[in-house]
């Protein structure tokens, strides 16, 4: 099992936080980007150890269900990727 922090800096504010909130800007849209990304996987344990490397997983990180699926199961996919999917962001990381 992986975790994820995910590093998010507001555009309207310029502040860096690892904790994702939202500020609603002209138009009714949360303007965030993506700054940095932190994976930890779960050990026998049950520690979160930080970890650059998942191997053939690719996860998918969106605001609804994230989930990891095997790079060689589907063609156009690449290993040790994460995918974030968001209204008003679409980035490999």
């Amino acid at each position: 099992m992986y975790l994820l922090l995910r590093r998010i800096r507001r555009l309207s504010l310029g502040k860096q936080r690892y904790k994702k909130t939202t500020k609603i800007a002209k138009g009714g849209i949360a303007r965030m980007r993506t700054k940095a990304l932190m994976v930890f996987k779960l050990d026998d344990e049950g520690n979160a150890v930080y970890t650059q490397d998942m191997g053939d997983l690719v996860m998918f990180l969106s605001n609804s269900e994230p989930f990891c699926v095997p790079a060689t199961s589907f063609p156009g996919l690449y290993p040790n990727y994460v995918e974030i999917i968001d209204f008003d962001e679409l980035a490999f990381v």
